[in-house]
C-alpha cells in the first residue's frame, strides 16, 4: 500500500524519497553530464506530482501549493537539480490548465503523466495568420527539456497593431535543443535552449501571458489557478534552495565530525558553533516563510497579499544564502574541497538564487510602496 504526503495529499511519499536518493546517488552523473537521470524523472512522475496542478477532468489533482512546497523539499534533499525540475513539471502543467479546453485536451487526453517545461522569457515573436500563429526564436535556461513532452513559450505578438506577450504550447517534435547549459551550479537541471523556426501553432494551443498573472476569475475556479503566479512562483525555485540549506547543515557536520576525529578532541569553538547556529536559525526562518507562502496560496488572496508572498520568497532565498556562506567561511578549507558535499550545495545555492524571480531589490520597493501607500 502507498504511503501518502499526509492523509489529504494525492502525492506518494515513498516516490518522492526514491527520486531524491536515487538523484544523490547519481550526483556524479548529473554534474558531469548536466541533467537528470530519467530514473529520477519516472520517480518524479510516478510520485504525482508532475500532475499535481493539472485539472481533475484530465485525471488530475488540481492539488495544494502546501503539498507541493514539502514535496519539493524532500526531492530536493537528494538533489536541488533534480527538485528544480520536478518544480518545472509540476509548476508549468499548471500553466497549462490556462489553454483552452481543446488545447488541454490535446496535452492531456492520453493522461495526465504529461511532461512540460518552459521558456517563459518572451524572447520569441509570434505572427498571426487567420487562426494560427507562426512562432520564431531561441529561448534560453529551458530545464529538465530533455526529458519533456511538451514546452510552454513565451513570445510577443509581433502584429503592427498588438503589444500583447503570449503564451504557446509546442510538442516536442516541433524544436530542436541546442546544448548550452554551462553552469557551474545546479548543473543537473540541464537548463538547455530550445530553438524554433516559424512553427505553426494553432489557437487552441496559445493563451495571452496576462493570464497567470492575474489568475483565473472565475469563482468555481481551483485555488491553485485562481493565485496569482508572482504569489507563488517563487516557490519553484526557492524550495530546492531550502532542501539544499538542510543538507548543507548535515554535510557541515559531518565535515567538522571528521575533523574531530582527526586531530582528536578539543574544546569546541565558540564561533564556529554561534555561524551553525545563525545558519540553521536561518534555515527554519526561511521554511517558516515558505510555508506562509505556500498556506496563503492555497486560500483566496486579495492582491495585498501577493507582493508579501513575494517579499517572503525573495527574503527566504537570501537568509538560505547566507546561511549556507556562514557554513562554508566556518568549515575550513575543506568545506570548498573540489567536489565535496558542501562546495556543490554552495554553488547550486548561489546558481539559483541569480534568478530574476528572486531578487528582494526588485520585489522590495514595490512591497513598501504598497504597505506604506506610497
Amino acid at each position: 500500500m502507498s504511503a501518502y504526503l499526509s492523509h489529504q495529499s494525492p502525492l506518494v511519499v515513498d516516490e518522492l524519497h526514491k527520486a531524491s536518493s536515487l538523484a544523490r546517488s547519481e550526483s556524479e552523473y548529473l554534474e558531469s553530464q548536466r541533467k537528470l537521470t530519467k530514473p529520477v524523472v519516472d520517480a518524479i512522475t510516478a510520485s504525482g506530482l508532475t500532475r499535481l496542478f493539472v485539472p481533475k477532468m484530465w485525471g488530475g489533482h488540481e492539488g495544494s501549493f502546501l503539498d507541493y512546497k514539502r514535496a519539493l523539499e524532500i526531492v530536493a534533499l537528494g538533489s536541488p537539480s533534480a527538485s528544480w525540475c520536478a518544480a518545472v513539471f509540476a509548476s508549468v502543467n499548471r500553466m497549462m490548465a490556462f489553454l483552452p479546453e481543446e488545447g488541454q485536451e490535446e496535452i492531456w487526453g492520453g493522461g495526465p503523466d504529461v511532461v512540460v517545461v518552459d521558456g517563459i522569457a518572451p524572447t520569441g515573436r509570434a505572427l498571426r495568420s487567420g487562426r494560427d500563429w507562426t512562432l520564431s526564436g531561441t529561448w534560453s535556461y529551458v530545464s529538465g527539456v530533455d526529458f519533456c513532452d511538451w514546452v510552454l513559450l513565451g513570445a510577443k505578438d509581433g502584429s503592427a497593431d498588438s503589444a500583447e506577450d503570449r503564451f504557446f504550447a509546442v510538442p516536442r517534435s516541433d524544436f530542436e535543443v541546442l546544448d548550452t547549459w554551462q553552469c557551474s551550479g545546479m548543473r543537473g537541471t540541464g537548463s538547455n535552449s530550445v530553438v524554433l523556426h516559424g512553427v505553426t501553432v494553432p489557437a487552441r494551443r496559445t493563451f495571452p501571458r496576462e493570464d497567470i498573472f492575474s489568475g483565473k476569475q472565475q469563482a468555481d475556479a481551483s485555488p491553485c489557478y485562481r493565485t496569482p503566479i508572482r504569489a507563488i512562483g517563487g516557490l519553484s525555485f526557492v524550495v530546492p534552495m531550502l532542501g539544499a540549506a538542510k543538507s548543507g547543515l548535515v554535510a557541515w557536520d559531518e565535515l567538522m565530525r571528521r575533523k574531530r576525529d582527526r586531530r582528536g578532541p578539543k574544546p569546541e569553538d565558540g564561533s564556529m558553533l554561534t555561524a551553525y547556529a545563525r545558519s540553521a536559525a536561518a534555515v527554519d526562518a526561511a521554511d517558516l516563510l515558505l510555508e506562509r507562502v505556500a498556506v496563503t496560496g492555497d486560500t483566496p488572496m486579495p492582491s495585498s497579499q501577493v507582493l508579501r508572498s513575494a517579499r517572503d520568497y525573495s527574503y527566504a532565498c537570501e537568509l538560505l544564502v547566507g546561511a549556507v556562506e556562514q557554513l562554508v567561511r566556518h568549515g575550513g578549507t575543506g568545506a570548498l574541497a573540489s567536489g565535496s558535499p558542501l562546495e556543490q550545495i554552495w554553488r547550486d545555492i548561489n546558481a539559483a538564487a541569480s534568478h530574476t524571480g528572486l531578487q528582494l531589490d526588485m520585489v522590495g520597493p514595490m512591497f513598501a510602496r504598497a504597505e506604506l501607500a506610497l
